[in-house]
């Protein structure tokens, strides 16, 4: 077997292209069977890509690049490379003693065959088509396989993919095109367990992430949603493929806001949402042992991520997207499961942690209006309306924190609240207003009042928020509920003023420091349990955590207290706000509901 392994090797590396390319699929027929025998003709097929200059892409009369025989035989040994590592994928350090130097050894080679297959086939078709043909889904599959192997066994090293110019940002793209397609989603999964090793590799990513979403075809996104409509409706659902696709996407939303951004504006929260409704129906009926007899992992695993992947979503999109989520179903789907009697070593996989951290999302969301109103016509109702009685912790404290800000709210409303953003207007509170129809944030009671503040001011507000939404930043938080918020955050710090008077007191003690120097309290909105994201900050502080315009309100709430207008003390809020979180300053005063 010895001497025909090496009279094959000498012909695949001839000159003769008839008889080296029939040597070569004979030798990757071999390696694909036998560890042993790939171990041994390995370097071959390296050199083989070594010796082989790029080709010419050949065009039809449509201008599709065709697949040549001469292409079709590097893609085989590509493929064969990755399948034949992973016959001895038996333990990261193993392969990496054994095949780790030829593949570092050749390892421009692969990058330079890998991006002209990537660049020739897969960004010629979405640049044209905006979707990938066959002969672009043959690349795909091979290059997303070559990747995935390469960063998951982790023969390859961070240094050794910055030193080449492009390296990091190629598999960035192959990742994204991956997942736009459905056959090749798969190679997602395995590219973003990859991305996990250290947070010297997080970070590197993360970076890559973000330049590249920047640059990326916006029907490459559009593709991608549609797949994932495609996968979440489709029966019976495809768990496996799910699984990895919502790994990838909560992978890479929470690493670039931008690709968050583009998820959103297509709906992915709709289609999230149904999915995990789907899911909550499984997981509460009698057939779920046999489903999780069936595909228990995958099946864990794909409930997990897609939770997971909303979390991410909903706390970039804000009020409008948790609304849009409430309103699909999210809440009763997760209530569903709670009151689900199962096994009780499934207990944490059914109900992991992103299942919690999306209750407390949008119960710290309920400080928007926009949020309440949903909320308040769900709780009034079945299944929902049972929740006070179930004695479950987390929903009886979320149910009675929404039942408190909603009255807080009637409260506020019927003694003088505006909701007409016109500073000026004289109409009484309880009249009904209007949005402004281009950026669909600020309310009028009248024309007459629309017209006065756009002279005064929204002009430029209103141009500054429809530039932002089509740069595509997310859409700001209406100004009605902007001034629904500082009254309800204020009459809840009023609640716990003497704890953050104490705070100040033990922060003095440790601190030694002397009286009466200004200290400020910083409250954690975005936290169902507010106290565990407390703390006392100096002025100093205050100003180097929180620059920008939070200098201003806090100057203007120094010289407030210092003057004895307010009561104090003063305190910086952190709320939930599209985009990222918003930091607001006050001084506390007795709220007055007259």
């Amino acid at each position: 077997m010895s001497i025909r392994l090496q009279l094959l090797e000498r012909r695949a590396l001839s000159g003769s292209s008839e008889s080296n390319e029939k040597a070569l699929y004979e030798l990757c027929s071999l390696g694909t069977k036998d560890a042993r025998i790939f171990a041994h003709i390995f370097p071959t097929l390296l050199r083989f890509l070594s010796k082989k200059r790029l080709p010419q892409v050949t065009k039809c009369s449509h201008a599709i690049p065709l697949l040549t025989s001469e292409i079709i035989t590097v893609i085989h040994v590509l493929c064969t490379i990755s399948t034949g590592m992973t016959l001895r994928d038996s333990g990261a350090g193993r392969n990496s003693i054994i095949l780790g130097p030829s593949v570092r050894e050749y390892w421009p080679t692969i990058y330079r065959w890998c991006h002209f297959l990537h660049n020739s086939f897969v960004e010629s078709d979405l640049a044209i088509y905006g979707t990938c043909g066959e002969a672009a889904l043959s690349a795909l599959s091979c290059v997303s396989e070559v990747f995935a192997l390469l960063l998951r066994i982790k023969i390859i090293s961070l240094q050794e993919i910055k030193a080449i110019p492009g390296a990091g940002a190629l598999m960035v793209r192959v990742h994204l095109c991956a997942l736009a397609d459905y056959l090749v989603s798969g190679f997602s999964g395995h590219i973003f367990d990859a991305f996990k090793f250290s947070n010297d590799w997080d970070t590197h990513w993360k970076t890559i992430y973000s330049q590249t979403a920047a640059l990326i075809d916006p029907r490459l996104i559009s593709l991608a949603t549609k797949n994932l409509c495609r996968i979440t409706l489709q029966r019976p659902l495809d768990y496996h493929s799910l699984a990895n696709c919502f790994k990838f996407l909560a992978g890479v939303v929470s690493s670039s806001s931008s690709l968050n951004e583009h998820f959103l504006r297509s709906r992915s929260v709709y289609f999230t949402t149904h999915l995990i409704r789907q899911i909550s129906k499984i997981i509460s009926c009698p057939s779920f042992e046999r489903e999780y007899a069936t595909n228990g992992y995958y099946f864990l695993e794909t409930w997990k991520w897609s939770m997971k992947y909303l979390y991410f979503a909903l706390e970039h999109g804000g009020s409008e997207s948790i609304v849009l989520a409430l309103n699909s179903g999210l809440l009763q789907a997760l209530w569903k499961v709670t009151k689900c009697n199962f096994p009780q070593q499934l207990h944490f996989s059914v109900m992991p942690q992103s299942f919690t951290d999306l209750i407390e999302l949008i119960s710290t969301a309920s400080i928007y209006r926009s949020v309440q109103k949903p909320l308040e016509r769900l709780f009034d109702k079945s299944p929902l309306i049972d929740i006070q009685k179930s004695g479950v912790s987390i929903w009886v404290e979320f149910r009675t924190l929404v039942k408190k800000r909603i009255k807080l709210r009637y409260r506020y409303e019927a003694n003088g609240i505006m909701s007409c953003s016109n500073p000026e207007c004289k109409s009484p509170p309880s009249c009904k207003v209007f949005r402004c129809s281009r950026c669909m944030i600020a309310f009028y009671c009248s024309r007459l009042c629309q017209k006065a503040h756009w002279i005064d001011k929204h002009r430029k507000d209103c141009d500054d928020h429809v530039n932002n939404w089509e740069d595509g930043h997310p859409r700001p938080a209406e100004e009605r509920d902007m001034t629904l918020i500082q009254h309800i955050v204020l009459s809840e710090l009023w609640s716990i003023r003497p704890a953050l008077l104490q705070r100040q007191t033990d922060y003095r003690r440790s601190s030694s420091l002397p009286l009466p120097p200004i200290l400020i309290n910083f409250v954690d909105f975005t936290q169902l349990h507010q106290e565990l994201g407390m703390k006392v900050l100096t002025p100093e502080e205050a100003r180097r955590d929180y620059p920008g315009r939070l200098d201003t309100q806090l100057d203007s709430c120094i010289d407030e207290l210092q003057e004895g207008v307010g009561i104090g003390p003063i305190v910086i809020v952190k709320l939930l706000h599209p985009g990222q979180a918003r930091y607001i300053s006050m001084t506390l005063k007795n709220p007055n509901f007259g």
